[in-house]
């Protein structure tokens, strides 16, 4: 690969004689940037944060878009770098919503290779696309589903691997349980980032994102007077770890 100019925080750190220091294993990271494309076989992104290159490929819906900074959360890895950068575990990707122009950066492949789970794991996924959410058998309990966000949006997606999943799984089980209260919590968080800055959802996100839960369950069937709306939960202590990201969702309780 070639050698990168070094950023301006690493050249205030050698200016002044201390050393940035390089990611550990364990550490947790947090920033905004663009992503960067890179021109392997079937493509896959990395994001450049003081200097170090990250992998931050995901599954649908939550990749990377060019022309959109996004917000990269995870924890430094021990695993090889992946795409040319280094692994991420917990790897939450948020695409901020404002077109960013300046976000169209494109690598060679320089020998990488996009990452693929193993070809079992693949066959295993592809073989299920398309099924239906099936009822659940009896006896039914008080159940919560969890639908996760990214940061400021309340977008859900669309498919397998998507948010939408969770949301038909808990309309499949209200149905089945003839649900007498389904109580519906949107939730805000806040991040920490790398920089020492915060960034913290607003609580209308909350309410949008609950609101738009509501709507697709009683599409999907549930009856409305079994819904309730309860008040938004803002979580605005940002803990640095990978709890930060799971605070952005709508919670959905079942009780039959």
């Amino acid at each position: 690969m070639k050698a990168r100019a070094p950023t301006l925080v690493a050249l205030l750190a050698m200016l002044s004689g201390e050393a940035v220091a390089a990611p550990q294993a364990g550490d947790y990271t947090a920033f905004i940037t663009c992503p960067i494309f890179r021109d392997t076989d079937l493509g896959c992104h990395v994001a450049r944060n003081e200097g170090v290159l990250y992998s931050i490929s995901a599954p649908p819906p939550f990749n990377p878009e060019q022309g959109h900074k996004v917000l990269v959360e995870g924890v430094v890895g021990s695993a090889p770098d992946v795409c040319g950068g280094k692994a991420l575990d917990h790897l939450n990707i948020s695409v901020l919503p404002e077109i960013d122009e300046t976000c169209r950066e494109r690598l060679p492949a320089e020998g990488f290779a996009t990452p693929m789970p193993p070809p079992e794991v693949l066959f295993e996924l592809i073989s299920h696309l398309g099924d239906e959410v099936a009822a659940p058998p009896p006896p039914y309990q008080h159940k919560s589903f969890v639908v996760p966000y990214m940061f400021g949006s309340q977008y859900m997606g669309q498919g397998f691997f998507s948010p939408e999943r969770i949301v038909e799984e808990a309309a499949v089980y209200a149905i089945a349980a003839n649900a007498g209260r389904v109580q519906i919590q949107g939730s805000v968080g806040t991040v920490a980032l790398d920089d020492g800055s915060s960034i913290q959802e607003p609580v209308s996100q909350a309410i949008a994102r609950g609101e738009a839960v509501r709507d697709a369950l009683i599409a999907l069937g549930v009856d409305p007077r079994s819904i309730v709306m309860a008040e938004p939960r803002i979580n605005a202590q940002a803990t640095r770890s990978p709890a930060d990201a799971g605070k952005r969702s709508v919670e959905i309780a079942i009780d039959p």
